[in-house]
């Protein structure tokens, strides 16, 4: 993946903040429980890189990347066992000592993107507030080139995204105004950053005209070829079994319910019997990580 197909989503300016301050997603997938790998991971390599230099690994974007990687996979796998996949993918070459200090480091990584998530910012704090706590709580986890190494891109990228938003928002500035100087600030960006914009751009774009052929009464096969036009048939892809697979849980889902509430509906069944009956249901439609899900719905 290039560094700007890394940056592409993380561009649009008015996500900045909540993809920073309350990360995690919704109803995980599933995890293949033969093989301890997450269902969302199974054919992909891994992001990132660890490397070390005077036997101590860099802390730069590339290990960051890795940690992120494999934490991608927090409520499918447990801790421990993300913990034990990153050790296992980490190179040979990588002497127990460095091997340690990584393994260190991601504890504390992830230590703080708890603390990070676990922070209530106050209902009028400013983005910029908020990002100022967070880079205030790093202090806490890492040492000053730790933190600079691990942040220093997605920071200079955080701030202009921040110059953007206060541009747009500056009423004192003519539209002519504001495109010059948004110009301005992107042109001070690397060339890989200006590359993850336009890349972004497309992103929405394509969204966009998802969203209008679907209201058009566009089907799969439309979408399909949309997406294959705009993005390539890889891509095009991957993204209808992503769509396959959220129809077919949504679809489970609501056989689930509808078939909770039939036995609810049973005068004929003790309580004991429904909730029998209703486990024999799940068991016999979702696996075991799936089964523990199903208390949300």
């Amino acid at each position: 993946m290039t560094f700007a197909g890394r940056f592409a989503v993380a561009v649009l300016a008015l996500a900045v903040a909540a993809m920073i301050f309350w990360p995690g997603r919704d109803d995980p997938p599933p995890r293949s429980e033969s093989t301890g790998v997450a269902l969302s991971q199974q054919g992909t390599q891994p992001d990132g890189a660890a490397r070390e230099a005077h036997g101590r690994p860099v802390a730069d974007a590339a290990l960051r990347r890795l940690f992120d990687y494999h934490l991608a996979a927090l409520g499918e796998k447990s801790a421990a066992a993300i913990r034990q996949s990153l050790a296992a993918a980490l190179p040979a070459g990588l002497d127990a000592r460095a091997r340690g200090a990584v393994l260190d480091l991601f504890d504390r990584y992830r230590a703080y993107k708890q603390a990070v998530a676990a922070r209530t910012p106050g209902a009028e704090e400013s983005m910029k507030a908020r990002l100022d706590a967070m880079r205030a709580l790093r202090g806490r986890f890492f040492r000053e080139e730790e933190a600079r190494g691990l942040f220093g891109d997605s920071d200079r990228f955080d701030d202009f995204s921040l110059g953007l938003l206060a541009i747009r928002a500056d009423p004192s500035l003519s539209a002519q105004e504001k495109t010059r100087r948004a110009g301005e600030l992107e042109a001070a960006l690397p060339a890989a950053m200006q590359e993850a914009r336009r890349e972004a751009v497309a992103h929405t774009a394509l969204a966009d005209q998802e969203a209008a052929l679907l209201s058009q009464g566009g089907g799969d096969d439309d979408l399909y070829r949309l997406r294959s036009r705009v993005a390539g048939q890889a891509a095009a892809g991957r993204l209808a079994e992503m769509d396959r697979r959220q129809t077919d849980w949504q679809n489970r889902i609501a056989a689930y319910r509808a078939e909770r509430e039939r036995l609810a509906g049973n005068a004929r069944l003790s309580p004991a019997e429904r909730e029998t009956a209703l486990a024999d249901y799940a068991l016999a439609h979702f696996d075991s990580h799936e089964r523990r899900r199903l208390a949300a719905y």
